[in-house]
């Protein structure tokens, strides 16, 4: 990293790149499959969230869906449809999570907070 002062105070800051990469990714999961059952195909996703025992809430706004999966990336259970009824997505925005494990789920059309459980 160089900086530098300007003639008007400004300073510049330059990061410069290491000579050699020192991080390397390692994919250790993968949910999806173009060629896959319903749940593990995805359009539009607009939150992820992680609990405790490392199972995935994916918020799937296309399908209007919240799918649940294990550590292991099996699909276990999907939670609503599009609609305006109880448990049903209209245009949900994204996943909160709350320490006491609850999913809170903003949906702006509906004008309403979804709160879920992973189960």
């Amino acid at each position: 990293m160089t900086a530098d002062t300007l003639a008007d105070g400004r300073v510049v800051v330059t990061n410069t790149p290491p000579a050699e990469a020192t991080h390397h990714l390692v994919e250790e999961l993968r949910i999806g499959d173009a060629d896959g059952a319903h749940a593990t195909l995805f359009g539009e996703i607009r939150g992820l969230a992680i609990d405790d025992a490392g199972r995935i809430a994916v918020l799937e706004t296309q399908a209007r869906e919240l799918r649940v999966f294990g550590p292991d990336g099996v699909h276990l259970v999907t939670h609503g449809r599009n609609g305006s009824g109880p448990g049903e997505f209209a245009d949900a925005v994204g996943i909160m999570r709350a320490s006491n494990g609850m999913l809170y789920v903003p949906d702006q059309r509906n004008t309403r907070m979804n709160v879920l459980h992973m189960d």
